[in-house]
């Protein structure tokens, strides 16, 4: 069932995404220029960012230098990590390898 919203409503929605969209961005490419770590996605997470938390732990790893889709699959497959889970959604154990493959 499609909410009703009004016009403002739908404005403000609208404008939240965009802002998640740009957040997300920045992180994608300060992880690719190295500006960022992995350990710094993490914390940022913890500290309840929501864009960061609620990103795919495959857009993170994407975006790390050195790691394409073949190379991200083979390591979240061998990692355990499902597809589609998100930042937040990571168990200790899996942050913890995450951790010690992709450095801090």
């Amino acid at each position: 069932m499609i909410p009703n919203l009004t016009t403002e409503q739908r404005r403000e929605y609208l404008e939240k995404a965009s802002k998640v969209r740009r957040e997300r961005a920045i992180v994608r490419n300060d992880l690719k220029s190295g500006l960022m770590t992995f350990g710094q996605v993490l914390k940022l997470a913890d500290a309840d960012c929501q864009a960061v938390s609620n990103m795919r732990v495959k857009q993170v790893i994407n975006s790390m230098p050195g790691y394409g889709h073949a190379k991200t699959q083979q390591l979240m497959r061998a990692l355990q990590i499902a597809d589609g889970r998100r930042i937040k959604g990571l168990g200790v154990r899996q942050r913890a390898a995450l951790l010690e493959v992709l450095g801090c």
